[in-house]
């Protein structure tokens, strides 16, 4: 989040110097698996996950690495592991971002697949509310799954190509 509010500030016309974009590039690398391409929580923690690299791949992205070979990386463990059930909301949010500023194929493939599986779940009043994460409350899975399904709308101007 602090990576997309610096994004946010430099594309306002905001004074964001490169040092800064370039701090954050170090620092979620340090967090990098290099065994897997996934990402971790911090440097020091133990085993990567699809929420964390999906965060990952987009925290390159705001900084401009769009070729970087992590972020390849990153989508090649995003597409091996799947689903990541303890965090499915904040996971897919990033990912449908990482995909999307890949684009072609890969990103067609990512969006149709989440879509179905997103509009199989919605339920009768329209709000989503997944049993395995009722944690975070159906109100946040909503806006989540609606944010999800809008990427393509580009209404998101910090994501668009």
């Amino acid at each position: 989040m602090q990576v997309m509010a610096l994004r946010g500030a430099k594309d306002s016309g905001l004074n964001v110097p490169d040092e800064v974009m370039n701090k954050a590039v170090a620092y979620i690398n340090r967090c990098r698996d290099s065994r897997s391409g996934g990402y971790r929580y911090l440097p020091s923690s133990d085993g990567a996950g699809y929420a964390r690299t999906a965060a990952g791949i987009c925290v390159l992205q705001l900084c401009g690495k769009y070729d970087a070979k992590e972020v390849e990386e990153g989508i090649k463990y995003l597409d091996l592991v799947g689903d990541d059930r303890q965090y499915f909301w904040y996971g897919h949010y990033y990912a449908a971002h990482a995909y999307h500023q890949i684009g072609g194929k890969i990103w067609e493939d990512y969006y149709l697949r989440l879509k179905a599986k997103l509009l199989a779940t919605q339920r009768s009043g329209g709000e989503w509310a997944e049993r395995a994460e009722l944690h975070v409350g159906s109100e946040y899975q909503t806006a989540i799954a609606v944010l999800i399904l809008s990427v393509p709308s580009h209404f998101l101007p910090i994501y668009q190509r």
